[in-house]
């Protein structure tokens, strides 16, 4: 369980920042339950989700502290903010490389990526004997503007992305687990890419990474 609460390379939980944030969002909680459900909506909805396209980003686009000065970014970026935050409380946390099939994925991604299925991040944390999943992905304002259900915590059970959107069409699925990891697997991940999906086409996601003109491609 120790390798859990350590920092890593992209865990930055000892960072003094990142500790300060932590301890100012839980208030003086002492509870972990109720300490990592003020970390979950945090990271949920003050960092906003935006698809940045990842095959081409540095690693440094997905330290915490990046993220928060961003502001917003995809789950594998939302999800290595919220283990720091969670490790830098001393609560045990990992890193969660999954397979999802997202049935509502704009043409244009699943025409670069040739399928709907996509890989994903989320987090574990260990409570209450048990590990729990938590998916910070969707923030609350994307879930009213795509008319998803927003992902809820109640501090006991998992909080996964909602299978259904409000009018009940397929939203999201989980497939696979691709492996669980004390640290951003970012080498194995960048291989895994090229092997799924081959090589995709940089001209095609050019605007990708200039943030707002993409993101309303999936709104």
């Amino acid at each position: 369980m120790g390798n859990y609460l350590k920092p890593t390379e992209f865990i930055e939980s000892e960072d003094p920042e990142i500790s300060k944030l932590a301890r100012e969002f839980i208030k003086g909680e002492r509870a972990n339950r109720k300490r990592t459900n003020r970390l979950f909506y945090f990271v949920r909805d003050r960092i906003s989700f935006r698809p940045v396209y990842f095959n081409y980003l540095p690693k440094e686009e997905f330290k915490p502290k990046v993220t928060l000065k961003r502001g917003y970014g995809f789950c594998i970026m939302k999800t290595i903010l919220l283990i720091s935050f969670l490790r830098s409380l001393r609560i045990p946390s990992r890193f969660v490389l999954a397979e999802i099939r997202h049935h509502q994925l704009p043409d244009r991604v699943k025409e670069g990526l040739k399928s709907n299925v996509t890989p994903h991040g989320f987090a574990e944390v260990f409570l209450g004997k048990k590990w729990i999943k938590l998916d910070p992905t969707f923030d609350l304002s994307y879930c009213e503007a795509m008319n998803y259900i927003p992902t809820e915590f109640d501090g006991k059970g998992d909080a996964l992305l909602n299978p259904l959107d409000k009018q009940g069409r397929n939203l999201i699925d989980y497939l696979d687990v691709i492996g669980r990891y004390e640290d951003f697997p970012y080498d194995f991940y960048l291989g895994y890419l090229r092997k799924k999906y081959g090589i995709i086409d940089k001209l095609f996601f050019s605007d990708v990474n200039k943030g707002e003109t993409f993101y309303k491609g999936w709104s």
